[in-house]
């Protein structure tokens, strides 16, 4: 049981700290819907060689939009884990009775 609870408690710090960083959030949405308007309605009428005449240009750059926003997501993510070990948060986590992985799981899902 206190393994979900450590994960629930990292998710919840997380998630307020996310939401609290508006940047962040305006970043996370903004980025890949603004490639996404501006490239593919831009570049809609572009034939790409290989690539079969069914597929249109924006079917061709969500894949790449997606991959580029969860490696955005993550980098992040490995910035605030950064940051806590340098003001000492990761320091007192890793003391407490919860496992390491309930740990990295709840830093992670948040």
């Amino acid at each position: 049981m206190i393994q979900l609870t450590a994960i629930y408690v990292l998710w919840l710090r997380e998630m307020i700290k996310y939401c609290r960083a508006k940047s962040r959030i305006v970043g996370a949405v903004a980025m890949p819907v603004f490639m996404l308007v501006f490239l593919g309605l831009g570049f809609r009428r572009v034939e790409i060689p290989g690539l079969p005449g069914s597929i249109g240009y924006i079917q061709y750059l969500v894949p790449g939009i997606l991959g580029m926003t969860i490696l955005f997501s993550s980098a992040y993510t490995g910035m605030g884990v950064i940051m806590d070990r340098q003001y000492g948060f990761l320091k007192e986590v890793l003391v407490t009775p919860a496992s390491r992985v309930s740990i990295v799981i709840g830093m992670i899902a948040g």
